[in-house]
């Protein structure tokens, strides 16, 4: 089905479903949470000295990064890491993405 192969769907399709297993659908709308210019400021300078330490491309640093959670992790621990320096930020984006299955050193 569109829905098992992660194609997308539009509304009759979600209807005939609901019909189907004889629920009833309900659309909730939330509005997106709108990123904050610092943090996305602090990320691309982040991947770009990641990339210059590391010698790598910053397309090459920030597909390492976010394949190996270093961006997740820079995101959700930004109250903390925005406060350290540049330096001390690559070495912390390193060991996470080491524990996550990185080969970076």
């Amino acid at each position: 089905s569109k829905v098992e192969n992660g194609l997308c769907v539009n509304f009759n399709t979600i209807s005939r479903i609901a019909d189907a297993l004889e629920v009833e659908p309900v659309v909730e709308l939330k509005p997106i949470k709108k990123a904050d210019k610092n943090v996305i400021d602090y990320i691309m300078t982040a991947i770009i000295e990641f990339s210059k330490r590391h010698r790598l491309t910053i397309r090459e640093a920030s597909n390492y990064l976010n394949r190996f959670k270093g961006i997740a992790f820079l995101t959700e621990f930004y109250d903390v890491e925005h406060t350290l320096s540049f330096n001390d930020c690559v070495d912390d984006l390193t060991v996470v993405c080491q524990n996550n299955g990185g080969a970076i050193r």
